[in-house]
């Protein structure tokens, strides 16, 4: 039983170690654009989030990059080809669920009426009136 709890016990410390890391990538590329900002970050969650099976016949499970990690470097008769491909399809997936997430963004904001917001160096591009 205490095993179980600490296995658990470490997984949510990493999920919000994990999280943290994500939220300060997040706040590291807030003034790129969201083209590739949203699917770097997407990417980043999928490295982070994907667990996978310590070996073969186990039920325990680690985050996947660490595993393709350790084997790759340690274990050179498996190399990366045990995970990698797990990390693969979940990085694709990550890049090709961007065009998705973001329609449905654009729809809300038309569907609510919410406008773009506009940047300062459009605003000072555009002509000043006088009165």
């Amino acid at each position: 039983m205490f095993i179980d709890d600490a296995y658990m016990n470490a997984w949510i410390i990493y999920w919000v170690g994990s999280a943290l890391l994500i939220l300060v990538a997040w706040r590291i590329a807030r003034g790129w654009v969201a083209w590739v900002k949203f699917p770097l970050l997407l990417i980043l969650c999928a490295l982070f989030f994907v667990p996978f099976n310590i070996h073969a016949d186990a039920k325990e499970m680690a985050p996947a990059w660490l595993i393709m990690m350790f084997e790759g470097v340690f274990v050179p008769s498996i190399g990366f080809g045990r995970v990698g491909p797990t990390l693969g399809i979940a990085s694709a997936a990550a890049v090709l669920l961007f065009p998705v997430l973001a329609g449905i963004v654009i729809v809300v904001k038309r569907a609510f009426g919410i406008a773009p917001k506009q940047d300062d160096s459009e605003a000072s591009k555009a002509p000043a009136t006088e009165a």
